[in-house]
């Protein structure tokens, strides 16, 4: 009997310092392994624009030697708008009107316009308000806003094509525009326009493993600077499609 205790007691020794073994290997931390990058290029597509004009917009272009024009944008609600947003809308509106007045066309002062449409109770008729305010063209901004352009394709370091196992995201933004005939109470145009990231070539550091998404400037460790669009780029961006349209405008006579 006392040998089969004994015996018990060894199993269980045995079982402890197993357990225990088991315990201290486990608690250990895994070892740091450093992560391997490699170089990798994108090139996106750009976005198409997507352009409609009506015939009749040539005429009214044609009908005046100097065309004027207003631009209405998009209604917001103040108390939602940081004032960063405020001074980059603002920003935006003034590049737009800029380029117009470069191009010879007669630019309304935007709360002069709203303010005679106000006073004189002329908002709904667009004959009054063509003979009120002297205004040829309204040019709306509908709307604006960032896009994402995702691709798992890049160059490596040799120029040779890879494939990822994740998307690698990229942020763009695109442009709603409108034009309407005063005088003819027409839509006589829209005009969307995109702004596409890296067409000619992005470089970053990304994962060897190519299994995450993240990117990587090459002298850095910091993310992705395509988060969002800056607002250098957004001013570039719209004052480009300030220009495309006038071009288009041009075309159209």
């Amino acid at each position: 009997m006392k040998k089969f205790q004994l015996h018990l007691i060894g199993i269980a020794a045995i079982t402890i310092g197993i357990i225990g073994l088991v315990g201290s290997k486990a608690s250990k931390p895994a070892p740091y392994i450093p992560i391997e990058y490699t170089e990798a290029t994108f090139v996106l597509q750009p976005k198409q624009d997507d352009i409609f004009t009506k015939a009749s917009l040539a005429k009214t272009l044609n009908d005046s030697d100097n065309i004027s024009m207003v631009l209405r944008v998009p209604a917001s609600e103040e108390d939602k708008i940081t004032e960063a947003q405020k001074l980059i809308n603002n920003t935006i509106y003034s590049t737009i009107e800029k380029e117009f007045a470069k191009a010879n066309y007669i630019v309304r002062d935007r709360a002069m316009f709203a303010k005679v449409l106000e006073d004189e109770n002329v908002s709904a008729d667009y004959a009054k308000i063509h003979s009120s305010t002297k205004t040829d063209l309204i040019l709306e901004l509908v709307s604006y806003g960032d896009i994402k352009y995702n691709t798992n394709k890049f160059r490596d370091e040799t120029g040779t094509e890879q494939t990822a196992n994740v998307n690698f995201a990229f942020t763009g933004t695109s442009a709603e525009f409108k034009l309407v005939s005063v005088k003819d109470n027409d839509l006589v145009g829209s005009y969307t326009f995109y702004y596409t990231p890296c067409t000619d070539g992005c470089t970053y550091k990304i994962n060897a493993s190519k299994t995450s998404n993240k990117l990587y400037a090459i002298d850095t460790d910091k993310g992705s600077p395509y988060e969002y669009v800056a607002p250098d780029v957004l001013e570039n961006f719209f004052k480009e499609c300030s220009v495309r349209l006038i071009t288009e405008l041009a075309a159209t006579k």
